[in-house]
């Protein structure tokens, strides 16, 4: 067994300092980055983007 803790150790360990044994919301934090100026994104970047933080949730 590895003596590193392991995600799932970490989770409960900040849910026990928190005081409770579950979450009670998750927050969907995927994103896309683009370095570009406004002026030259593409029709598919912005279809892209949108795909990601429109629908992603409702996928």
């Amino acid at each position: 067994m590895s003596p590193e803790p392991t995600f799932a150790d970490e989770i409960r360990r900040v849910l026990r300092e928190w005081g409770t044994e579950r979450f009670n919301y998750l927050v969907n934090m995927a994103g896309t980055s683009h370095s570009r100026l406004f002026s030259d994104v593409t029709e598919d970047d912005f279809d892209a983007a949108y795909r990601v933080h429109a629908k992603g949730p409702f996928s």
